[in-house]
Formats: C-alpha cells, structure tokens, sequence
C-alpha cells in the first residue's frame, strides 16, 4: 500500500511509457544488446537472443518504394517498421502493430522523425508513441553533446526516463563495415520491444549507411 502523498514509482515507470507490444517487461532494469549484423539486428538480453529485426524481401523495400523492416520475438512478428525516405524536408518513420496470423492491422504504434538540426556531437530523435484507447505520448531519444555515443529516452511531459543506450565497437570488422552495436538499459516495466523499435529508427536516422 502506497501511502497518501507519496507517489507510486512502479505506476510512474508504467506511466512513462503506455505502450506495450509484448510481454517482455520487467520489475527491474535490464541490459540489452542490440548488435548489427547485416541488413538485420539480433537483440540479446544476457545470453539469451529475444528478438530480430530484418528487411522485408531481398532489399527491403516495400511496392511503394518505402523500406520496411520487421520485429521479430521468436518467430512472432510483432511490429513492421516503414521509413520514408523523402527528397525533401524530414523523413518519418511509421511502426505498425502486427495482430494475429493475417498479418498487419494497418494502425500505427508509433511516428518518429530525427531533429531538426545536429549540432555540437548531438543526435536528437522524437517519437509520438500512441497505444489503442489513450492519447498520443510524445519521448524524445536524445545523446549528450559532444558524445552521441551516449543518451537516453526519456518521457517529454513527465521528464521519465525509457531506457539510457550507448552505442560501441566491439570489433575492428564491425568498425571497418560501419555496423552498430548498442547497449539499451530498460527501465522497469517498459516494453523492450518498443525501445528495440525505437532504436532501429534512432539507427535508420544517424547511422545507416554511414
């Protein structure tokens, strides 16, 4: 029991972030590794690998021109996640819930587009995340100035924080090939599939291709 004028910290972690996709949420933090292999990421939670991403069909891109990328627990697929590449202005990128054996629902998750500017070092990323039935949540994925290898996701009304991350080399074949790695603490009982979704966009945005 919570006594009066004392606020309840495992209803605020839950408030920071609504959304839930999977059941892979726990009472207390956990360290994940999200390495870059490929067109594909494998997401490991101490020995044990809990989740993939990788690109729809042979180049990943859908029959309008979008590059899609799905999230896998096991052999559930659990999200679709749908980057824009525009020509002009801010690209977004859409994550679509997928429901039952048929396939996609067709309603989005979740929407983020990468800053306006990067400066001094910065990466800056926001998400408008949007679970059935409440209003949207905006977070904001941001790293520390003159180090974007570090940062965290944080809630942007309640100033809680998602997850912090990091993003290593672990290998000199990694570095050379420009493959990422990161490690993403999640706080309790955030759902690491939607942080995993979050940073494959944070990825798509700063550092794919580069």
């Amino acid at each position: 029991m919570v006594r009066a004028g004392l606020p309840d910290k495992m209803a605020q972690t839950q408030q920071a972030c609504p959304l839930a996709v999977s059941n892979l949420r726990y009472p207390q933090p956990q360290a994940l590794v999200m390495k870059e292999w490929g067109d594909a990421f494998k997401v490991t939670l101490g020995n044990n690998q809990i989740m993939t991403v990788q690109r729809r069909g042979v180049f990943g891109f859908s029959d309008l021109g979008k590059q899609v990328k799905e999230l896998y627990m096991g052999n559930t697929k659990l999200l679709t996640i749908t980057h824009d590449r525009v020509w002009f202005g801010r690209p977004t990128i859409s994550i679509n819930r997928v429901t039952g054996r048929q396939g996609e629902d067709g309603t989005p998750v979740m929407k983020t587009k990468p800053g306006r500017a990067v400066w001094l070092g910065r990466r800056k990323m926001t998400a408008n995340l949007m679970p059935p039935g409440s209003e949207p949540v905006k977070v904001t994925l941001k790293t520390k100035t003159f180090n974007s290898a570090k940062g965290s996701i944080v809630n942007a009304a309640s100033k809680q924080t998602l997850a912090t991350i990091e993003r290593k080399r672990f290998s000199a074949r990694e570095m050379l090939a420009g493959q990422q790695s990161y490690t993403v603490t999640v706080q309790p009982n955030v759902d690491m599939a939607v942080v995993s979704a979050m940073m494959v966009c944070f990825d798509e945005f700063f550092y794919e291709g580069k």
